[in-house]
């Protein structure tokens, strides 16, 4: 049998430091954001990344999950509270502070950083408050974190992760029902595999990026079991976008069902084709637990077939209000099993690595570029566990590409981070020796994007993720070609099967009105016309 002490607690000070989701997420640009590019007639880009109102993507179930406008009011100790009978003796309590107080303060001291004095007179400048951050954030990154669970040997002994992934896929996009020792054993395994993975990875071609899934547990299954129907649906532009060739092209292969002895996997199963996530597994979604335990085990059990990064909502702070602690205090009603299973979680996320280098030439990560980024040492000097983010691994994490930004500045959409323009994208590219770079972090409405002249794809593999835009999943297939080993570049796109309704409907109001509204779709950059 084997038990972990208490949780300690995390200081203010590491939770102040990290972007708050009340301010991350407040107007209609928070999550979305723009950094897409469309190529129109002359070959140049623009963005056109889709913009919704936030307010909308929050679900209606996680509403208590909000923090209360205005500032929080602090309760004044009072100095008349009744010494405990271990305190008597101990002295007057300090001016201010009680006996209880004391104890208290004695108790966590160790397992708590220091809170950043304020200043006695004026406010401290822009560069003293960068600072005081990032050691508060290093403060809690130090933070020796125990969580309280126990797994008994018998239950040790009979766990079988082969059976365990075996089950997701004979049962489809079905829920799952986990056993609280089920979760934390993953959850252990996949610690011991995170920490033995570097924060920068490294593999080779061929292998399927997938961006952001969002707790989408049925696309996940879509994205493994996916066909392509060459007898019945047309395979539209069948070119490549090949590195380092002349010819800037893509092949785009649209799913759909199985269709008899003509059909052909689109991305294959795990357990044989090579998967880089990009992070946001949790969040949003109502099967954010199904998603993440899957991944984890294929993480265990195929540890070079499956490679995962972190996203923004592997952090606590986000997914603490958007919906992943919700879900797990909805299926563990016993509270202190619930909390046990969301520090667990958070512990792991803690852990995953920022970046992926894929063939030596594609840099991928969550987020974007950093003006703290030149090199790729930089990456792998980071140290883990990332509790709080601060500059690079933030960036990594946070930043969005902007048509027309000059340099890098700061992000006041997110209110976190920065964003960076096609002149930082060539610049770091140029570097950092890479071709290309590919992330996440924002929804397109055709499953990808180009940026930069077809330097930089987004990519989001969450269809229908907000019900006001229909958009595509989509998933970058890379690939060496036989003769000279040139990267390939394909994409397969899963199609809500609404879309077309959906589209009419928008086409059709914005015939009798003129105005298609802030929600008609706007067609992704880089993506061909739909057949």
């Amino acid at each position: 049998m084997k038990t972990s002490g208490a949780a300690a607690k995390q200081s203010q000070a590491g939770a102040k430091s990290a972007a708050s989701p009340a301010k991350s997420i407040k107007t209609k640009k928070q999550e979305l954001g723009e950094g897409g590019a469309r190529s129109n007639a002359k070959g140049t880009t623009e963005s056109t990344m889709r913009r919704l109102d936030a307010s909308k993507l929050m679900p209606t179930q996680y509403e208590s999950e909000r923090k209360p406008k205005g500032p929080e009011k602090k309760e004044t100790p009072s100095h008349h509270t009744q010494r405990s009978k271990e305190e008597k003796g101990k002295g007057p309590a300090k001016p201010g502070e009680t006996m209880e107080e004391t104890s208290v303060v004695k108790q966590i001291d160790a397992n708590k950083p220091p809170e950043t004095p304020a200043p006695t007179t004026g406010e401290l400048s822009k560069e003293a408050k960068e600072a005081a951050a990032n050691a508060a954030a290093l403060q809690a990154n130090l933070l020796q974190i125990k969580i309280d669970y126990t797994i008994t040997d018998k239950e040790r002994a009979g766990f079988n992760m082969k059976e365990f992934i075996k089950k997701h896929f004979i049962a489809g996009a079905a829920r799952q029902n986990y056993e609280v020792y089920e979760i934390h054993l993953i959850l252990e395994k996949a610690m011991d595999a995170m920490k033995n993975s570097p924060i920068l990875l490294e593999l080779k071609c061929p292998v399927n990026i997938c961006g952001d899934i969002h707790g989408q547990y049925g696309d996940l299954m879509r994205i493994f079991n996916a066909y392509i129907r060459s007898n019945s649906l047309v395979l539209a532009h069948r070119r490549l976008f090949s590195l380092g060739s002349v010819r800037r092209e893509y092949e785009l292969a649209l799913v759909s069902r199985p269709a008899g002895p003509t059909t052909n996997k689109a991305c294959g199963l795990p357990f044989k084709h090579r998967y880089l996530f990009l992070g946001d597994y949790v969040d949003r979604g109502r099967h954010s637990l199904e998603v993440i335990m899957l991944l984890l085990a294929l993480r265990i059990q195929f540890p070079r077939k499956v490679y995962l990064l972190r996203g923004n909502h592997e952090l606590s702070n986000i997914n603490r209000v958007y919906g992943f602690n919700a879900e797990i205090r909805q299926r563990y009603r016993n509270l202190a099993e619930s909390k046990a299973l969301y520090d667990h979680f958070n512990e792991v996320f803690a852990q995953m690595p920022l970046a992926a280098l894929v063939s030596g030439r594609i840099l991928c990560m969550h987020g974007g570029l950093s003006p703290n980024l030149n090199s790729l040492d930089d990456i792998r000097k980071l140290q883990r566990p990332l509790r709080v983010v601060r500059g690079l691994a933030q960036d990594l994490l946070w930043a969005d590409p902007e048509t027309g930004t000059k340099g890098f500045q700061q992000n006041k959409i997110r209110a976190v981070s920065h964003i960076f323009g096609e002149e930082m994208v060539r610049d770091k590219c140029k570097q950092l020796n890479i071709d290309l770079v590919i992330r996440a972090h924002q929804v397109v409405e055709f499953g990808y994007a180009f940026f930069c002249g077809r330097s930089l794809i987004t990519v989001f593999s969450a269809a229908r993720y907000h019900e006001e835009l229909v958009n595509y999943a989509a998933v970058v297939k890379v690939t060496a070609a036989p003769v000279d080993a040139t990267l390939e570049l394909s994409f397969v796109q899963l199609k809500p099967q609404e879309f077309e309704k959906v589209r009419r409907e928008l086409e059709q109001k914005h015939e009798e009105t003129g105005d298609p509204g802030e929600d008609a779709p706007i067609p992704s950059p880089g993506a061909p016309a739909q057949p």
